[in-house]
């Protein structure tokens, strides 16, 4: 694997041959989504040591952040101008990848709300006003509903996450800028976001849970996960300096068991902190835990999976991953809330038959319509050089 500049066209579908396209990262998102998934089955289910583990699977959501940051540094920082046109491209093809599918889905949910279906249902469409309903339905429509406590989970649950998604697209730019100009600006960026989160907290704007709180800061905004973006980030500055191939594959297994690690680490905090409630010093090792070392950890993982030639590379970049990996999207958003409510509803919540239908449901939606409208809607320019990585 090497760096070269090389002419690449954003109106061409990506395939695996494509010198920009990194497989391996396509497919590493199935395994994510799946994690996901079952972080949610096993909140309902039985007590127990392995219920312990797949707990800690929440993390996914730490590794699509690690990923997203990874990923716009990656193809965006060597061609970064901030002028008119260059926004226009960026912002549109931004929004071409994560929101008509996420409108179409959302529009589905509030459709039921209008239908009185009981698969939908939240107190806010009971209790709330006519302007409290527009507050709502505008909160979603803009993917800014993340930073109200009283919304955050409203809705489609997992959505939170496009808040914080969206909240680093609009500060990307101006993060690679400065950080391709003074690498201590990974560092300062984080110290300032963490900051303005703590700044906003302060306010006591609770209008709909507005910032409500800081621990709500840390778990659900994007101040509260900004170092994961930014291990992305320093990922994709680091490959730019160090991109050649190592055929062993030490960083994908010392990635790999140091993130098997970092869950047993955490599943231990955690029922440490239910046997001795009010540790302060076991809250401050699990805040850098999540906050700073599972980061670098998953960055250490992408490494290997971009550099190295290995085991898991080959079964990530197999074409089935690359479907569950493209249509994971789609999978993340109905795998809890009023869609998998009503699926239930009507074929029982056998854990194996929704993870089975689930994925048709988003290869079939991935193929048909969410692939289709991100192609029709993203900016349409000339090919233009860009670094990329080839192997």
């Amino acid at each position: 694997m090497f760096f070269t500049i090389q002419p690449v066209s954003d109106s061409k579908f990506q395939t695996t041959t494509s010198a920009s396209y990194l497989p391996a990262l396509t497919g590493i998102r199935a395994v994510v989504a799946g994690m996901v998934f079952f972080f949610h089955v096993a909140e309902k289910a039985t007590h127990g040591l392995l219920q312990g583990f797949v707990l800690q699977w929440h993390v996914g959501v730490t590794i699509f952040f690690v990923l997203s940051g990874f990923l716009i540094t990656h193809r965006y920082v060597d061609q970064l101008r901030l002028t008119p046109g260059w926004w226009r491209m960026y912002l549109q093809n931004r929004f071409a990848r994560i929101y008509p599918i996420f409108f179409l889905l959302t529009l589905g949910v509030f459709s039921m709300y209008v239908l009185k279906l009981p698969y939908a249902s939240s107190d806010w469409v009971q209790f709330y006003t006519w302007k409290d309903r527009l507050f709502v339905l505008l909160a979603n429509l803009t993917l800014t509903r993340a930073y109200f406590s009283h919304l955050v989970l409203s809705e489609l649950p997992t959505a939170w996450t496009l808040t914080v998604e969206e909240t680093f697209y609009l500060s990307a730019p101006f993060l690679l800028l400065l950080a391709r100009r003074r690498a201590v600006a990974l560092v300062v960026w984080p110290l300032v976001a963490v900051a303005l989160g703590v700044g906003l907290v302060s306010l006591h704007l609770h209008r709909y849970g507005f910032m409500d709180s800081l621990q709500f800061m840390f778990v659900f905004t994007y101040f509260g996960h900004v170092t994961d973006f930014i291990m992305g980030v320093a990922l994709a500055f680091w490959l730019r300096r160090h991109g050649n191939v190592t055929p062993a594959g030490h960083l994908t297994r010392v990635g790999s068991v140091a993130l098997v690690g970092c869950l047993g680490l955490s599943q231990f905090l955690i029922g440490t902190l239910l046997a001795q409630p009010g540790a302060m010093l076991l809250y401050a090792v699990g805040t850098l835990l999540h906050r700073v070392a599972l980061p670098f950890v998953i960055a250490v993982l992408f490494a290997g999976l971009v550099r190295e030639h290995s085991l898991l590379r080959r079964a990530l970049e197999t074409t089935v991953a690359q479907w569950l990996g493209r249509a994971s999207y789609v999978f993340y958003l109905i795998q809890v809330g009023p869609y998998d409510n009503a699926f239930t509803a009507y074929f029982g919540h056998n854990t194996w038959v929704r993870l089975v239908a689930y994925t048709a449901i988003s290869l079939a939606l991935y193929k048909w319509v969410e692939h289709p409208l991100h192609q029709w809607l993203r900016a349409r320019r000339k090919a233009a050089p860009q670094v990329v990585v080839a192997g």
